[in-house]
């Protein structure tokens, strides 16, 4: 009897224990490192001082426009929102200081591996002109009705090209700076 006194009274107190530690922070987009980058984004979002250009877009295969947001007469924030010739982009790039601290880039294309859909979401996060974390959700998929990516939950981008993405993109937010710096002239 003392045994399954024992025993019943283990089994209570470890099912009322603690249990496993939580952690307030289970998503993959928190990081220390980039928790500054994220703060820096919400100030640029919540400044109600920002002026805006807009410029047309004309790349390869792509049309629309970009359009710049400004403080204090520097460039903060762009978005290039176009068509391509099989589907959508959007892409949002954060600068401070003139650096490149996030690429946000949301894109579809029909027709990729094959007969598929693709639609995808990324979060690259720059430090000192550095990538130092990639996000991303979604794939290729069987139509474009699967193609959900934002009931998708975000990973840690694995990708083979991160090393090309960094450049690429900062790249790219140069270029587009450029294209606003010759509006001012």
């Amino acid at each position: 009897m003392k045994f399954f006194s024992f025993v019943s009274l283990s089994v209570l107190l470890i099912s009322c224990g603690p249990g496993e530690p939580k952690s307030l922070h289970t998503t993959p987009d928190f990081d220390p490192l980039i928790s500054p980058v994220k703060e820096y984004v919400q100030q640029v979002e919540s400044s109600g001082d920002l002026k805006s250009k807009t410029v047309p877009l004309s790349e390869v295969n792509t049309t629309g426009s970009y359009t710049g947001y400004f403080k204090n007469g520097q460039l903060v924030k762009f978005i290039a929102d176009g068509t391509k010739t099989d589907g959508k982009k959007y892409w949002t790039f954060y600068l401070q200081n003139n650096q490149l601290v996030l690429a946000h880039i949301k894109e579809t294309s029909k027709n990729c591996h094959g007969n598929k859909f693709c639609a995808w979401e990324i979060k690259n996060y720059f430090l000192n002109g550095h990538l130092i974390k990639s996000l991303k959700r979604g794939d290729a998929f069987m139509s474009e009705k699967e193609a959900n990516v934002e009931e998708k939950k975000f990973v840690q981008n694995m990708d083979e090209d991160l090393m090309q993405m960094d450049t690429t993109q900062q790249q790219y937010a140069a270029y587009v700076a450029g294209l606003f710096n010759q509006l001012k002239k």
